[in-house]
């Protein structure tokens, strides 16, 4: 009966966790083409096998359904006015293009009037790292972007543990 605690806490204990920063790490930002960025945050997923999987993998398990969605093609496409590309093109992951990789580590962006956005999904031992990247390109970007943002830090940790869960079931 004692072991039925124990057994709980090493099932949670597996479990990935995810935190944030607003800090993104020099060898990180250093992925991206962003030169000065007027919006940044980063988001690390530890714990769980975290880092089974390419970074391409992670990408796509995070990003493809959701990016492709028509709620979020409609806030992307419409509200951020960010040129989409259609779904499943080439070289892209949820109408976002695949704008450089390495081996552990992929950047997709999406550019847009008001605002151009790179995410850079970097995989490493132990954890998956996920860092946004926003350059404004005119002033009405400044006032749209922060309210949104709150929304975007809610959906990364979500997008990140569902990666985890369709990768691991993949067996990867």
């Amino acid at each position: 009966m004692d072991s039925e605690p124990d057994a709980g806490r090493a099932a949670s204990a597996a479990e990935p966790q995810v935190t944030e920063g607003r800090e993104v790490p020099a060898e990180i930002r250093a992925l991206s083409t962003a030169a000065d960025p007027d919006y940044v945050d980063f988001f690390v997923l530890t714990g769980g096998g975290a880092a089974h999987g390419t970074p391409e993998e992670w990408t796509r398990a995070a990003f493809e359904e959701t990016f492709a969605s028509p709620s979020a093609r409609f806030l992307l496409g419409r509200v951020l006015r960010l040129r989409l590309r259609p779904r499943g093109a080439q070289g892209c992951v949820g109408g976002w293009r695949i704008a450089g990789r390495g081996e552990d580590w992929l950047r997709i962006e999406v550019e847009g009037p008001l605002m151009s956005v790179h995410i850079v999904v970097r995989t490493e031992e132990d954890r998956v790292s996920a860092a946004t990247l926003i350059g404004y390109r005119r002033p009405p970007a400044a006032r749209i972007w922060p309210p949104l943002s709150a929304r975007h830090r809610g959906f990364m940790p979500k997008l990140l543990r569902k990666a985890h869960t369709e990768l691991a079931r993949s067996g990867r």
